[in-house]
């Protein structure tokens, strides 16, 4: 990379239907199946953003909302405006790695298919719920034709931040996976060729990409859209500063509950961690301004399909 270009980057969107963050908290998610505020609300806005940006992004759709014909002329106008749709599983299970091979192929088969029914193109990419990856998975991926996959998360605060998770959600999640393992904090934090039995290593022969969300460099602190909304712009800036010295590559992950208006809406119930869905609207939407003009200054955004083009497998 010449020293004048700028890193490449994708920008992400996690596009959870408000059942999914619901069903997290133990609350019914049916009644927001079909009219779903982060569809009605979340997808428009975002795209307005990306447009006057001029970013290309990557939307990460479970196949469970792919279903629903009122949330179909969204998701095609995302592929209209020339973004990328990915897998996020069909069902959204937050426990994903302690799922069997049977089952987890299932559920990326059955995503592809409400996927492709719905807007005409078959995913590439895949992001497991909840971060939470595992050997089977990234087997299934690469016999099922995946060019990547998306779901490392390389920190060692993983076990800590099951335990904030446990605790906000009263601790419905206790006994499950998010968040990956510990050795995944050792994983390299650009886009690599991902070993299938150790995920957090890279395998130069392997088919699979794997593009992990960007962490801080130095502490591999999580920074996504959701934590920023919290911490505020500055948070993002100052690890963005050092992943420019360090001429690294982002990977930034919003969620479309991030631009939606909740006021008036229950996503959590009493539980804790309902405090975080309460930030206005205005400063939720200036954040987000604010982190996407920092991106946009600073890394060349690209498709996230673009990836495992430009890391191509050796001759043998």
């Amino acid at each position: 990379m010449e020293a004048t270009e700028k890193p490449r980057g994708c920008v992400h969107v996690d596009l959870d239907g408000l059942w999914a963050i619901r069903e997290c908290y133990g609350l019914p998610g049916n009644d927001f199946l079909v009219h779903d505020p982060i569809y009605e609300q979340g997808v428009p806005n975002f795209l307005a953003l990306f447009e006057r940006f001029q970013i290309p992004a990557t939307f990460f759709v479970a196949g469970r909302d792919a279903d629903v014909p009122e949330k179909q002329e969204q998701l095609r106008d995302i592929v209209r405006r020339g973004h990328e749709i990915a897998n996020h599983s069909y069902s959204h299970q937050i426990g994903f790695s302690r799922l069997g091979r049977t089952e987890i192929r299932a559920e990326l088969e059955r995503s592809q298919e409400a996927i492709r029914g719905a807007v005409g193109t078959t995913p590439v990419g895949f992001r497991a719920p909840g971060y939470d990856l595992s050997p089977a998975l990234l087997s299934e991926l690469i016999d099922l034709g995946f060019h990547y996959d998306s779901s490392l998360l390389p920190t060692f605060f993983g076990p800590a931040l099951r335990m904030i998770a446990r605790y906000l959600s009263g601790s419905l999640i206790a006994k499950r996976a998010q968040y990956g393992r510990l050795a995944y904090g050792r994983a390299p934090l650009q886009p690599y060729r991902v070993n299938t039995n150790r995920p957090w290593r890279e395998d130069t022969r392997s088919p699979l990409v794997e593009i992990p969300i960007t962490t801080s460099p130095l502490l591999r602190l999580p920074f996504h859209g959701s934590i920023a909304i919290t911490l505020g712009i500055k948070h993002v800036e100052r690890i963005v500063a050092v992943l420019i010295r360090r001429r690294l590559p982002i990977t930034y992950v919003f969620h479309g509950i991030d631009l939606v208006d909740l006021l008036g809406v229950n996503v959590a119930g009493k539980q804790k961690g309902g405090r975080f869905f309460n930030v206005p609207f205005d400063e939720k939407h200036r954040i987000v301004e604010e982190i996407l003009a920092l991106l946009t200054r600073n890394f060349s955004l690209v498709l996230s399909r673009s990836w495992p083009d430009r890391l191509s497998l050796p001759e043998i």
